[in-house]
């Protein structure tokens, strides 16, 4: 956490930060992280109806005033919907951690379950990157996980090569 005060505008101003994903785990503690030093959070996340999902992440910030953390439904499986154009709005930082790990791929050979996963990514972390510009955002962080890439049979056996690539 003591990189995250450093993403502050050089005036020192909070500002309000975009987190997608937000009720991920890595999410939920970025998402702690910037309220802690003074900022308020837009987080995105697929469903804002899921308590289950959501508990984490509520209970993570419950020490903090609610206005602290805005939250807004956005897909990136559904890169034409406003969810992400809304949750930027007034946003100067964007922390991308979002990143769709669950897809069918049964009967799919190797590379096509792998475009199942990386194509939705892909075409979202665009999209997102467009409505981030398009609202201003000063600065931009993203992230990755092997989650990305794994939770079929097949990725998750080691292979020769063992290192496995989004590309």
């Amino acid at each position: 956490t003591s990189g995250v005060g450093s993403i502050a505008l050089s005036d020192k101003r909070m500002t309000t930060v975009c987190i997608t994903g937000a009720s991920g785990f890595l999410a939920t503690h970025v998402v702690r992280a910037f309220i802690e030093h003074g900022h308020t959070v837009h987080g995105t996340v697929r469903s804002l109806s899921n308590s289950t999902t959501l508990a984490p992440l509520r209970e993570a910030v419950s020490e903090f005033p609610s206005a602290a953390l805005q939250l807004f439904e956005a897909d990136l499986t559904d890169p034409t919907s406003n969810g992400f154009a809304d949750a930027l709005h007034g946003c100067t930082v964007l922390v991308h951690t979002a990143s769709p790990v669950i897809v069918e791929t049964s009967g799919l050979d190797d590379d096509a379950a792998m475009r199942a996963f990386t194509d939705p990514a892909v075409a979202g972390t665009i999209a997102l990157l467009s409505a981030a510009h398009a609202s201003g955002v000063k600065h931009c962080v993203l992230t990755a996980s092997t989650g990305c890439m794994l939770g079929r049979p097949e990725f998750d056996e080691p292979r020769n090569p063992s290192v496995l690539s989004a590309q």
